[in-house]
């Protein structure tokens, strides 16, 4: 218990705060339990992520990737991405 609440506590020092995650199986849950009970810290337990959310937090990420690109350098991808769109979304020209 001491190894996990100062590593998870270094999460956020000098006063300010900070977010621990942890990955656990079934079998370390009470173990987590016990350390919420006597550390008085609330733990959010949450499932894994499911494939449909792992694919939107995806494509957002390349929205945002493709948004901060240079605009002269993105006028360099320009041909390639319309070559691209082409072909997925009209396969028979």
């Amino acid at each position: 218990m001491e190894t996990y609440v100062h590593r998870s506590g270094r999460t956020g020092r000098a006063g300010r705060k900070g977010v621990c995650v942890t990955l656990y199986s079934t079998r370390d849950r009470c173990m987590l339990q016990q350390i919420e009970h006597k550390t008085g810290n609330t733990i959010e337990w949450t499932g894994a992520p499911s494939p449909k959310s792992l694919l939107v937090a995806s494509s957002q990420t390349a929205i945002d990737d493709a948004a901060a690109v240079d605009d002269q350098t993105l006028a360099c991808f320009s041909e390639a991405a319309k070559t691209l769109l082409e072909a997925r979304y009209n396969p028979n020209p």
